[in-house]
């Protein structure tokens, strides 16, 4: 679907289609609630096993590169969650088994819907990019957002009040850093991603006297730190470990 538009000239008539036609292109691009953007309407896509096939957008959303995490995916009805999982960041909604049986990610060809299963199967899907201040789904904030500094010392994050952190550490947060998300090590046991040479890693420091688990930040750039002010917001699944002291 795209949006042909009308060629004014003067002395042209405003006319009720007209009218129209520009109401109904405004609609398919921002929807009828509270403003959030319709990234890809809802429409019904069949796919085989194991395959891909391409979500239409929106007219004039354009995808970005990488995946945000304030989308709200629906498939039929149900709302997928922003996860770490089959090696990369995607919307998806595991099983009572704790699988995957599908995949919402960011393609060269735009929008994808991914089957992990063996069999076809035909599903609605509709995208929302939700109003500032919505939070993903199923997670709730443990670190809002904030501007810490990195200089001779790593940068202690502040957490909410009575949130804490305890060992085995947390390996299910959605850690973000100047809008660039995390994952997980599992090796060494902290948040890390590389971007243009600059590596942001979130790590953890327990406090030898009182045993209080700290979260700091660290940035490098070709192995020597980056100092400067960064932006970070961490979130965690709602039913994850930590919470109050």
């Amino acid at each position: 679907m795209s949006y042909e538009p009308t060629i004014w000239e003067t002395g042209d008539v405003i006319t009720a289609e007209k009218l129209n036609k520009i109401e109904q292109a405004i609609y398919a691009l921002y929807g009828g609630g509270g403003g959030n953007v319709i990234v890809a309407p809802e429409q019904t896509i069949t796919v085989g096993g194991f395959e891909t096939e391409q979500i239409e957008v929106s007219p004039n959303y354009e995808v970005p590169d990488n995946l945000p995490t304030n989308w709200k995916v629906e498939v039929n009805g149900t709302t997928l969650m922003y996860l770490y999982a089959g090696g990369a960041w995607n919307y998806t909604y595991p099983d009572e088994n704790d699988n995957q049986d599908y995949y919402v990610f960011i393609n060269a060809s735009g929008i994808a819907f991914q089957s992990n299963i063996d069999d076809s199967m035909t599903v609605t899907v509709k995208i929302t990019e939700l109003a500032e201040g919505e939070l993903p789904e199923g997670y709730t904030v443990v670190a809002p957002e904030q501007s810490v500094v990195f200089e001779d010392s790593p940068a202690d994050i502040t957490f909410v009040s009575g949130y804490t952190i305890s060992s085995p550490y947390p390996s299910d947060w959605l850690a973000i850093v100047d809008n660039h998300e995390l994952t997980w090590d599992s090796t060494y046991e902290y948040y890390t991603t590389t971007v243009d040479g600059v590596t942001y890693s979130v790590g953890f420091q327990p406090d030898a006297e009182t045993g209080d688990v700290y979260a700091e930040l660290y940035v490098f750039e070709n192995s020597v730190e980056k100092y400067g002010t960064y932006t970070v917001t961490i979130y965690a699944p709602e039913d994850s470990g930590g919470g109050e002291k």
